[in-house]
């Protein structure tokens, strides 16, 4: 594969993990304020690279815990506590979005110094669609159900 084709299938991998990431902040009815950090912490990462993981890493570990903190779980969950469904879904949640940032970091040291702010421009617009598409996503997803 080319360069840039490597580049266009990592944006598109970027786009679907984060729609899937909107789409379990959704199911748990995040509100505006998470979502403004969301962006922040997307846009600094896609801003500096490498450099923003540990950020990143800080705003997921603290997403997690004020769902555990505040017990912001969808109502369905409650049926599940006894199986333990709940903090494996904490943990892969967790999990995906620290792997999400490591790849997003990873993608912009990748960038070619030529047209790097094109690429930064493009990775933004493609993770907001990917996020507004996780949350459009939502009320047809199976989390919702009981």
């Amino acid at each position: 594969m080319t360069p840039l084709s490597d580049l266009c299938l990592q944006l598109f991998a970027l786009t679907l993990g984060f729609g899937v990431l909107g789409w379990c902040l959704s199911s748990l009815a995040a509100p505006p304020p998470i979502w403004l950090g969301m962006g922040l912490t997307i846009g600094y990462v896609v801003w500096v690279g490498r450099a923003g993981l540990f950020l990143a890493s800080v705003w997921i570990t603290f997403l997690v815990s004020l769902v555990v903190g505040l017990k912001i779980f969808p109502p369905h969950w409650l049926e599940y506590f006894k199986y333990g469904f709940w903090p494996l879904s904490l943990m892969a949640f967790w999990a995906a979005g620290v792997g999400l940032f490591a790849l997003l970091g990873n993608y912009v040291q990748s960038l070619p110094a030529r047209h790097r702010l094109l690429w930064q421009g493009l990775a933004l617009v493609a993770i907001g669609l990917g996020l507004a598409a996780g949350i459009k996503g939502v009320p047809h997803g199976v989390f919702l159900q009981p």
